[in-house]
């Protein structure tokens, strides 16, 4: 999809999409410098995400992140279902396996 952003939006959409939050997401994308005003920032991250296109396109870059997970989550429900299936019981806590 074409969303006609800026190369400040791009990057301040990519940040956002990457977990960081819309006060710091504005601060970086618009290089702002240490020690400005983060409300002001906070009030401006939260306006750009007021724009349809803004939201479209963070949701277009996390789509294959919730993808990938969605995948990793049913790879895991499904390998506890058939250890549980062959054991004829469900795995304690301790014994489901830790990813990071």
């Amino acid at each position: 999809m074409n969303h006609s952003l800026t190369g400040k939006r791009e990057t301040y959409c990519q940040l956002v999409a990457a977990g960081s939050t819309y006060t710091d997401a504005y601060l970086e994308a618009y290089q702002k410098p240490a020690g400005y005003d983060r409300k002001g920032a906070a009030e401006e991250g939260s306006r750009l995400m007021a724009i349809t296109n803004m939201v479209l396109r963070v949701q277009e870059l996390r789509r294959p992140v919730i993808r990938k997970f969605r995948r990793k989550l049913e790879y895991g429900l499904q390998k506890a279902f058939e250890r549980a299936t062959l054991r004829g019981t469900w795995p304690t806590p301790k014994e489901m396996p830790r990813h990071s």
